[in-house]
């Protein structure tokens, strides 16, 4: 079990009695934060060393996916990897090495956007290590320099932006932001590389979750041609802000590479990119599963009948 929210951690490792550890770590989780559900793109994410735990959590399946091959005996053995990609909206934060002018130094790593709408985005630290305290998931936002409008003499708090922070822009609701002119918050910096035009982009929320968007399904991809045993995706979307949304749906869809998609979507059938096309038939088919109704007393049993059609889905792929 992966989860995600500001940034990523592997709550359960991949081991034979996984049920009971994982039902445990669900109880314990706080449900707060962005949604850093993608991958690495062409990151690699390492598999050992300090980055191995903290990179996206994509790829942080994938290492446990990898770990599990070893441990069943590698290729000799009959192997399916899966992945269930559950989730309740967009994905909206990306992770890269930044180069600050300030404290942290240049080449520090970042987890940055967490916005669905608007055009605030914020900086988290995917260690834990820059503000010493922590927030509900489990690392504090430490710089709201860009969602602030890159003012040096701007402040955020719960209430909003206060000081030179320009026209228009306001911070992420539920968190007090440090000073800008504290050595927290990173300096210098305007632009990152984006994996999908091969370019430095300005910093905007929509170019970061559209980023982030391009890099979840080229992982995906990635994983569903490994060998010699490719990956199946099954994606769940919880409540209206997936099923209100037709964009939300192609997306998520494209990551499950799921057959249905076009009819069902309005969404293309081919390679990815474009990202209109939201089926390959020429890569490992998966499932997309909404359910639509939660928070509301139809949502358990939806919730359940979701797991149920993926579980027959895995069953079937294993008996293959």
């Amino acid at each position: 079990m992966v989860s995600f929210a500001s940034d990523a951690r592997v709550d359960v490792a991949v081991t034979q009695n996984f049920a009971t550890p994982i039902d445990n770590a669900v109880n314990t989780m706080d449900f707060d934060g962005g949604t850093f559900g993608t991958g690495g793109g062409t990151n690699v994410c390492p598999t050992t060393g300090a980055n191995s735990t903290n990179c996206p959590p994509m790829s942080l399946a994938d290492n446990q996916n990898a770990a599990g091959v070893t441990a069943a005996g590698g290729t000799g053995s009959p192997i399916t990897k899966v992945v269930i990609y559950f989730t309740d909206g967009l994905m909206n934060t990306i992770q890269d090495t930044l180069p600050c002018t300030n404290n942290p130094p240049s080449g520090t790593l970042y987890n940055f956007g967490g916005q669905d709408t608007g055009t605030a985005f914020d900086f988290f630290d995917p260690n834990g290590n820059f503000q010493g305290s922590s927030d509900h998931y489990p690392n504090d936002d430490y710089s709201a320099i860009y969602g602030c409008g890159g003012s040096s003499s701007c402040t955020c708090s719960p209430s909003g932006c206060s000081g030179s922070c320009g026209s228009g822009l306001t911070c992420s609701g539920g968190h007090t932001y440090v000073p800008l002119s504290a050595t927290l918050s990173c300096q210098g910096v305007t632009t990152f590389h984006s994996q999908q035009s091969g370019t430095q982009v300005t910093f905007t929320r929509s170019a970061i979750t559209a980023e982030a968007q391009y890099r979840a399904v080229t992982t995906a991809n990635t994983m569903r041609q490994e060998s010699p045993f490719v990956t199946y995706f099954y994606v769940i979307g919880l409540g209206n802000a997936v099923n209100g949304s037709t964009a939300t749906k192609q997306f998520l869809n494209t990551v499950a590479n799921d057959p249905s998609g076009p009819s069902l979507y309005g969404c293309g059938t081919g390679a990815y990119p474009p990202t209109t096309n939201c089926y390959n038939p020429n890569l490992p088919q998966g499932l997309f599963v909404i359910v639509p109704d939660c928070p509301s007393t139809a949502c358990t049993t939806e919730l359940n009948q979701a797991f149920q059609t993926i579980a027959a889905a895995i069953r079937l792929r294993l008996s293959l």
